[in-house]
């Protein structure tokens, strides 16, 4: 009878400490600044169709069939358009999303034109909340098997040293309520195996189907699941099987109604084995995407389960956990794009997070055990594997910090990293000399061929690309922001001489912002300053004296005064622009 008081003040207590974590990660992700809103456009739009319209298609808004071709998050159907991605994320955001129009917040325009900056800030708003969610839910898992201390440095860690901050918080990725499903269902297993709670198949395989229906990677763990069902909890399979066959009907009656398909053509055209070893050891570690090199810290996890591998309880569940990484592999190999397209770090891995947690988890209350049954345990053996443990923590901290915090001092370099001209192949993905975790911190390695200059060449133009090392946005004819605080041009001179630089260029001004500050350097040194204060483009010219050139050059442009559109909340284009280029023109310095 003294118990229940004992177990009401530990809830309590759990309870609170839960709350701080929630607010601390909502916090930290709401006010970290990059939001990689790419494949998820528009699914705040769906979902405002759902709530308003009841209708998958979006043909209530003013999209225009220009906007459909030029959005791969868009597709025409039987003349009506729909959202290209899985529909499972936004018609789960519903209620959220509900709440947010009624303070206004939303993706649609008053003319019924789609509100990107609406999208974007739901978009975050929703991820911020789901993911800090997610920390709560990690939380709560560890508390199965460890102390609250234990429990809070590993929920912590979790939602920090990985993928969640740098992908999932971002934005609403398919990753985002899957992940957060997926968290419930590694909870609920672990629950049983521990004996804390009955397994319930129905509500299980709900939490599974939901996350299929967000990300179709969720298969994966799906098929695990039920092989584990089958083998662990026959008497349980059968409803499982019920509720997994029903939502099966479901998705498939959707798809068959909307698309002609039993599923949407997402489900169905991400397959492609091409090089599958190729892919499995760039997902693995590739500086640039590998699951190694940015999340460090499961070098630790690992080390804890093979170290300790004789007090692992709950073994079912590591070799369930195991399959699913090893199995999510194998599906990564045979997708068409391994690198997951424009993103950050190893983004495609972010699926295999809560399962990584329980790993963990199982890990250090293996080695706590370990300690705990030690006649006279060495300090200095358990501090070093644990000092190492949390240094390789703090790196992916870092990390993963860097794919959400580093907008305001290096513009986004991390997120723009693959938008670089020498970037259109895959060869970057394997660079240690920029990975994408560094942009921003150092300057992307000079090109191995330096272009001859030209009498005349546009910017604007494709072919310039081979001229531009950092710091340009695309072409957008007849011109080429800068973008950055810095920008710079290469070149090189067959015969060096006095040479004179013609430029056509422009600022950008807007607002508050009325001029702009462009300092030129040549190889290192300052050859001129501007300052410009009228928004129309004029030409420009400076001397490359002979004594500073060299047979490979580099002009650098510093841009002090460079802003976004988006910070002066005139648009909601994020580039941090300085100014524009039409053309420029090398030719002999004339001799008097």
């Amino acid at each position: 009878m003294n118990q229940s008081p004992v177990r009401n003040g530990r809830a309590t207590a759990d309870l609170v400490i839960v709350g701080f974590i929630v607010v601390v990660a909502f916090v930290v992700f709401w006010f970290s600044p990059i939001h990689q809103v790419t494949d998820s456009t528009y699914s705040m739009l769906l979902s405002e169709s759902l709530l308003k319209h009841r209708s998958f298609a979006l043909d209530h808004y003013a999209i225009s069939p220009a906007e459909v071709e030029a959005h791969t998050q868009l597709e025409r159907v039987n003349d009506h358009i729909y959202y290209y991605a899985p529909a499972g994320g936004p018609i789960l955001s519903i209620p959220l999303v509900a709440v947010m129009n009624a303070f206004h917040l939303t993706a649609v325009n008053p003319d019924g034109t789609f509100n990107l900056r609406g999208e974007v800030k739901m978009q975050a708003l929703l991820a911020a909340l789901l993911m800090a969610a997610l920390a709560g839910v990690f939380f709560f898992t560890a508390r199965l098997l460890l102390s609250r201390t234990w429990s809070v440095f590993i929920a912590l860690g979790a939602v920090f040293g990985t993928q969640i901050w740098s992908t999932a918080s971002r934005a609403l990725w398919s990753h985002t309520w899957e992940i957060l499903l997926l968290g419930l269902v590694v909870w609920m297993l672990l629950a049983a195996e521990t004996g804390r709670r009955k397994l319930r198949p129905m509500p299980l395989a709900t939490l599974l189907a939901w996350s299929y229906f967000a990300r179709p990677a969720a298969a994966v763990p799906i098929l695990a699941v039920t092989i584990y069902i089958l083998l662990i909890h026959r008497r349980d399979f059968a409803r499982y099987a019920l509720a997994g066959s029903f939502w099966a009907a479901v998705l498939a009656v959707y798809s068959w109604v909307h698309f002609g398909h039993l599923l949407p053509r997402y489900y169905r055209e991400q397959i492609s084995i091409d090089n599958p070893w190729f892919s499995l050891t760039g997902n693995l570690t590739s500086p640039s995407r590998g699951l190694l090199v940015y999340v460090p810290v499961l070098a630790f996890v690992i080390y804890l389960l093979a170290g300790f591998w004789k007090e692992v309880a709950y073994k079912r569940l590591v070799w369930l956990a195991l399959f699913v990484v090893a199995a999510h592999f194998i599906t990564l190999a045979s997708l068409k794009t391994w690198w997951g397209g424009a993103g950050y770090g190893a983004r495609l891995t972010t699926d295999l997070v809560p399962w990584f947690l329980l790993l963990s988890i199982v890990g250090v209350d293996a080695m706590l055990k370990s300690r705990a049954r030690s006649a006279q345990p060495s300090r200095v053996k358990w501090r070093i594997p644990i000092t190492a443990g949390l240094a390789l923590l703090l790196v992916s901290i870092f990390i993963n910090g860097r794919g959400a915090i580093s907008r305001e001092t290096t513009n986004w370099e991390t997120w723009r990293w693959e938008a670089r001209p020498a970037e259109r192949d895959n060869r970057a993905l394997w660079d240690w000399r920029y990975p994408q975790f560094l942009a921003g911190l150092i300057r992307p390695p000079l090109p191995d061929a330096f272009p001859p200059a030209e009498a005349h060449i546009e910017l604007s133009n494709a072919e310039s690309s081979k001229y531009l090392w950092y710091g340009w946005s695309g072409p957008e004819p007849p011109t080429r922001w800068t973008d950055g605080h810095e920008a710079a041009i290469i070149f090189s001179l067959p015969e060096v001489s006095d040479t004179v630089l013609e430029m056509k260029l422009g600022p950008y001004l807007d607002g508050k912002l009325t001029e702009q500050n462009v300092n030129v350097y040549l190889n290192g040194q300052q050859i001129s300053s501007l300052k410009l204060t009228e928004r129309e483009s004029r030409t420009v010219s400076m001397s490359l004296p002979r004594n500073i050139l060299r047979d490979r050059n580099v002009l650098r442009f510093s841009l002090p005064n460079a802003s976004s559109p988006e910070a002066l909340n005139t648009s909601e284009d994020p580039r941090l622009l300085g100014v524009k280029v039409e053309w420029l023109e090398f030719r002999p310095m004339p001799v008097n």
